[in-house]
């Protein structure tokens, strides 16, 4: 029996998520403690078997419609059969961390190498962001990008990706805070924001920040990344994406001597990240917040290179 097989991995944006969408740029890296295996096979019919849904792909729910979009334009473009997607993520729903991007990504992958067709960064960029567009509206192609390379990159709608080495000595925390987070309507939201009540400001500051934060990793100045993490999230706090239990995550990160921290990705739930200069002060903040919120954290060093 031939089996296609596709990969992918969970990304975390550092700084920039909303304000991209609007042309500044946005620092994001891939994040491999969640992943995602996809593996297909010819069927009598289209099905999936995930997580979030198994059965027909005729069948099913709304909330996997971006992915049956895909499958069906796939299935057209390519004169697929009808196939089994065998789909295996522990990247968290919902939860800023790339998880529809990495999906629709190891589903273009593993459907081209099932038909023995080669396939470009571009044309998987292309087909990852077909699906991203119905799931959230208007994305900057951040994700697709992210989830499919092994390196950081500074990002800007339009112009694509620059790749850069992320080196420093420090530590990023990340943890869900167990609040389901919705990109699109989060977008929806903050768009009404800039052209209903003026605040194209507060895009214009984290634009800002995002080249401070840039210029402070080049130097490997982890004080001063940490600063432009906390300014972010003050801005996003004032975009009304944050949520009062993402703010308290903040918080707790800070009272524990966090250089910085805010959330991360479309926000209205999701996850935080939170930025340390020691390992010690790294396992504190995650059990605190793993205590906050009784749901994962992780711990990622940034000494080794990303890039």
């Amino acid at each position: 029996m031939k089996i296609g097989i596709g990969k992918a991995h969970g990304k975390i944006i550092l700084i920039g998520e909303h304000a991209v969408v609007y042309g500044t740029r946005a620092i994001a890296i891939p994040f491999f403690n969640t992943k995602v295996l996809t593996k297909v096979w010819e069927n009598e019919e289209n099905y999936i078997r995930s997580e979030i849904y198994t059965g027909s792909l005729k069948d099913a729910r709304n909330d996997i419609e971006s992915i049956q979009s895909l499958i069906n334009e796939l299935q057209l473009k390519l004169e697929l059969p009808n196939l089994f997607y065998d789909i295996d993520s522990n990247i968290p729903v919902s939860s800023g961390m790339g998880s529809s991007a990495a999906v629709a990504s190891s589903i273009v992958e593993a459907v081209y190498n099932f038909k023995d067709i080669e396939l470009s960064d571009k044309t998987r960029f292309e087909w990852t962001q077909f699906a991203e567009r119905i799931a959230h509206g208007n994305p900057s192609g951040i994700d697709a990008q992210t989830t499919t390379h092994n390196h950081a990159i500074i990002f800007q709608k339009n112009y694509g990706m620059l790749k850069f080495n992320v080196q420093l000595d420090a530590y990023l925390i990340v943890g869900e805070s167990g609040e389901k987070g919705n990109t699109k309507e989060a977008v929806s939201a903050v768009r009404r924001l800039i052209e209903e009540e003026n605040k194209q400001g507060l895009i214009n500051d984290i634009g800002i920040q995002v080249e401070e934060c840039y210029e402070s990793i080049i130097s490997r100045d982890i004080v001063a990344v940490g600063n432009t993490l906390t300014k972010a999230q003050k801005k996003l706090k004032e975009l009304e994406v944050s949520t009062k239990r993402l703010d308290k995550m903040v918080e707790l990160a800070l009272e524990n001597r966090a250089l910085g921290a805010k959330l991360t990705g479309g926000g209205r739930g999701g996850c935080v990240i939170a930025l340390s200069e020691d390992i010690m002060t790294a396992e504190i903040i995650k059990n605190k917040w793993m205590k906050f919120t009784n749901k994962p954290a992780w711990i990622l060093y940034l000494g080794e290179e990303l890039i």
